[in-house]
């Protein structure tokens, strides 16, 4: 490529390769930009670049369902971290938690994605501090949820997603970049000679913003973390299926007694309006099966998960499946 050419080919050949870096079609779409005087690609692709400093900024494909893990002292001498899914939290923290906002660079993610080989737990999530303002109200949740948690001590909490969520990112990134240089290459050509953008940078503006005019009129759905926050994606339950519902939850070993009530909680009460919590009899049900699921050292039995069996009554209700617009 000379100083006043784009070779659209390379550009495309480097989205349609995982072992080339972002940051190279970026930078190259970012010289066409400047080039046409297209401000809204020169802000997306320098947003992706440098990482988004306006969180209202923040493209749907970064956002993604989050959980609290919180770190209490117990008996000023141990540490436990337990952990808060969306059901269980109250707003505001229930909303920012529903739409984590991943705000990072290219850079920085892709360094993350290298390093989530590594085999401590704590590598596998993708973390954000939460300020010591909202302890009075994640230790609520924490006593409704954790009974035998009560008396201990907030020590810190972050809201967390698993790491594979920045794959789903990258990949989103890749395919949006290419789309838009197919689109451009077959307008313009797959050489674009710099020199005689004249008569080409009406059509080459038109395209690109009638791209990202589609990007927001569409409506995306935040992402879905998948594994340790039980969502939606990998879970058997068809939306009002109570049968579904409650062989899933024999699964999960909770007792029969609990199952019969829960469905006929479920077939009675409704979520709020809003699709985004479960109704008070059922947050009462899930309470009362996680006291149950404590051992005498005050830990969730493996068999039954607090965050497993919300996840099952959220697919039930389909709580989290729509989009955010």
């Amino acid at each position: 490529m000379s100083n006043h050419t784009l070779v659209l080919q390379n550009v495309i050949e480097e989205l349609t390769s995982d072992t080339v870096s972002l940051k190279n079609p970026l930078l190259k779409l970012k010289v066409l930009s400047t080039i046409i005087k297209n401000e809204e690609l020169e802000k997306y692709v320098t947003e992706e670049l440098c990482g988004y400093a306006n969180q209202s900024e923040v493209p749907v494909y970064r956002q993604a369902f989050g959980e609290v893990a919180v770190d209490i002292v117990v008996q000023h001498v141990s540490f436990q971290t337990l952990v808060l899914d969306n059901v269980m939290l109250d707003e505001p923290l229930k909303g920012l938690a529903r739409k984590m906002l991943i705000h990072e660079s290219i850079e920085v993610l892709e360094e993350m994605k290298s390093s989530g080989t590594e085999k401590n737990n704590a590598s596998q999530y993708l973390v954000q501090n939460i300020t010591i303002l909202f302890a009075q109200s994640i230790m609520q949740s924490v006593y409704k949820y954790y009974p035998n948690a009560k008396g201990t001590n907030f020590q810190s909490a972050v809201f967390r997603c698993p790491k594979k969520v920045i794959t789903k990112i990258l990949i989103a990134v890749r395919t949006k970049l290419l789309e838009l240089s197919l689109k451009l290459a077959e307008e313009l050509g797959f050489e674009i000679d710099f020199s005689k953008m004249n008569d080409k940078s009406e059509k080459a503006n038109s395209i690109i913003n009638n791209f990202f005019m589609e990007i927001k009129n569409s409506q995306g759905v935040v992402l879905n973390t998948g594994d340790n926050s039980f969502n939606n994606a990998n879970i058997s339950i068809t939306q009002g299926n109570i049968s579904q519902l409650s062989e899933e939850l024999k699964k999960a070993g909770v007792d029969p007694d609990d199952i019969k009530e829960i469905e006929e909680i479920v077939s009675q009460e409704k979520p709020n309006e809003k699709r985004i919590e479960l109704g008070e009899k059922a947050q009462g049900w899930l309470a009362k099966v996680t006291q149950k699921g404590m051992d005498a050292g005050g830990k969730l039995a493996i068999a039954i998960g607090a965050n497993l069996i919300a996840a099952y009554l959220k697919a039930f209700y389909g709580i989290g499946t729509e989009p955010i617009k």
